[in-house]
């Protein structure tokens, strides 16, 4: 299933940046929902345990970018002149760079985010190991994948 972002969209629910891209809000991601991981029910089992916080699995949606062109698959525009990793959006949706789909902590930190139901990061995110920078490798190797 295919779903198109207004970049402008992602700026309301907030993102998880990595550094500074483009800032052209007429820009649309272009994102497509991906198996699922069965390890996902456990990193889910884990933040949820962490944050002392409740919530359904079920009701999360993961999707990856598509288009436009995303840099090394790990980081996409989502406005502000912003790049980004990974996005959650209320009510339900993960967002997830290509190359790191199976990343833990960038998947549970976005998780986590859900969890909350908001997009900033209070002092929680640390406390379960799930702050981000933008720093870490994508799990499966070399960020020349697309």
């Amino acid at each position: 299933m295919r779903t198109v972002l207004m970049i402008g969209a992602a700026l309301a629910a907030g993102s998880c940046e990595v550094g500074n891209g483009p800032d052209d809000l007429s820009r649309v991601l272009i994102r497509e929902t991906y198996p699922v991981p069965t390890v996902y029910a456990f990193w889910w089992d884990d933040i949820r345990g962490c944050s002392g916080r409740s919530g359904s699995f079920a009701r999360l949606r993961f999707y990856t970018v598509v288009t436009p062109v995303i840099i090394r698959g790990t980081e996409f525009p989502c406005g502000d002149n912003l790049m980004c990793n990974g996005l959650w959006e209320a009510p339900h949706d993960i967002t997830i760079a290509p190359a790191y789909v199976e990343h833990e902590r960038l998947v549970k930190h976005e998780m986590l985010h859900d969890l909350l139901g908001t997009p900033g990061h209070p002092p929680v995110f640390a406390e379960c190991g799930v702050e981000w920078n933008g720093n870490d490798t994508p799990l499966w190797g070399t960020p020349e994948r697309p």
